[in-house]
């Protein structure tokens, strides 16, 4: 019941081209209009602010959010918080492998979309990776800042919030005892493999650089086989 009012009130949003930032009527008015109770509609409303589609200001009212990836992010999070508690590499290697199917498949469009100043953005950026690995020092935030850089190029919002939601609930992962972390200068190599890529115009030698990041970083998790 309460996910049927939630998606009668997610139809109310859209037939009345409720934009995000806009609030929405106040109770009685969306009781009138849905025939509901008080206490349903609350329900359905506190749903709907879980999963990123209303925010609640108290003493202000009901506002339609801008959309995010936060629910999912907090999902995949504690589903790969359970694997690694439950040992299940498989889980993890399997989201790893949804994170390669989107960047793989991005590959041209990050080709048609990239110029010369953000390909030397991404050269700064392996600088200090290397800097980094020579210090001895942890890869991880620069590494995740290479990636935003790398789709920055497409102007699209949604693609680099989606590769953090990725990013950021792997790193969880990694918290496990028995994570096995990377060679540094290999995994700069690694990088600096996909910018060449870039410079000679050569989809094919990027992809393949692409799925050699990826093998590595099922290297770094015990998986041995995963389903086909």
């Amino acid at each position: 019941m309460a996910s049927n009012l939630q998606g009668r009130i997610k139809d109310y949003i859209l037939v009345n081209r409720l934009r995000p930032g806009d609030l929405l009527p106040n109770e009685p008015s969306l009781m009138a209009a849905l025939g509901v109770g008080r206490h349903p509609l609350r329900e359905a409303i506190k749903g709907l602010q879980a999963i990123g589609i209303v925010t609640i200001r108290p003493g202000t009212g009901t506002f339609v959010a801008d959309l995010s990836f936060d629910a999912l992010e907090a999902g995949v999070g504690f589903m790969l918080s359970r694997a690694v508690a439950e040992h299940d590499f498989q889980r993890i290697g399997k989201t790893l492998q949804v994170r390669e199917a989107i960047e793989i498949g991005l590959t041209q469009r990050v080709f048609d979309a990239v110029t010369t100043e953000q390909l030397d953005r991404l050269d700064e950026v392996l600088a200090q990776m290397t800097a980094r690995a020579d210090a001895g020092e942890k890869l991880g935030d620069i590494d995740f800042a290479f990636h935003l850089a790398l789709y920055d190029t497409l102007g699209n919002p949604l693609v680099t919030e989606l590769i953090s939601v990725f990013f950021r609930t792997m790193e969880m992962a990694k918290e496990w005892e028995g994570y096995r972390p990377p060679d540094p200068h290999a995994r700069v190599g690694w990088h600096r493999d996909l910018v060449q890529a870039l410079r000679n115009g050569n989809p094919a030698a990027y992809t393949a650089a692409m799925g050699g990041h990826f093998a590595s970083i099922d290297d770094e998790f015990p998986i041995t086989e995963l389903p086909q």
